[in-house]
């Protein structure tokens, strides 16, 4: 069994006002490890918006995407077909992410989009993992790594980036 580490990067606004039930997929990053949290490869494709296109000034500052990123971007079901196609030549895998977030936001916009079997499966929550293993509160990636004696690596809410240091917590504190 595989595991795919996975983080996705999403439209948003510090604006109250903002409706996140309509918040859509930028990023898709992914690492893709063996049983024995051995690396086969990584996953990176940015994806266009296609319900608000235009990123606001707050997203683009906290992801470091910029607008051409997303407009030169495959639409989310080309990148889940990606997705799905990197890992199928490896077999099984099973979707771990920080949190639930990522899981409930892909699920949600696929059906949200139309999209049929977004190839999400069975998904394991690695915050919860880190909570239940050690006792401690798990909160961002970059407080876990440094309470683990460990730096961020790369540029946060980047989706590749976040996953690898995700996947530097999984070895550390294994599932």
């Amino acid at each position: 069994m595989n595991y795919l580490i996975i983080d996705i990067e999403c439209s948003c606004d510090d604006n109250d006002d903002f409706d996140r039930s309509k918040m859509e997929t930028i990023e898709i990053g992914a690492v893709l490890v063996n049983d024995k949290l051995e690396k086969i490869g990584e996953f990176s494709q940015f994806v266009k918006p296609t319900n608000i296109p235009v990123l606001t000034d707050f997203c683009k500052k906290l992801t470091t995407i910029r607008q051409s990123d997303v407009d030169d971007a495959i639409v989310l079901e080309e990148a889940l077909v990606l997705l799905y196609n990197f890992c199928k030549q490896h077999g099984e895998h099973t979707f771990v992410s920080w949190g639930g977030f990522d899981y409930r936001q892909l699920s949600r916009e696929a059906k949200l989009k139309g999209i049929k079997n977004p190839m999400l499966g069975k998904s394991i929550n690695y915050k919860d993992i880190v909570k239940n293993k050690t006792g401690m509160k798990a909160s961002s990636i970059t407080k876990t790594l440094r309470t683990l004696g460990s730096d961020f690596v790369g540029t946060q809410h980047r989706g590749i980036d976040d996953a690898l240091n995700i996947y530097e917590i999984v070895k550390i504190i294994k599932f």
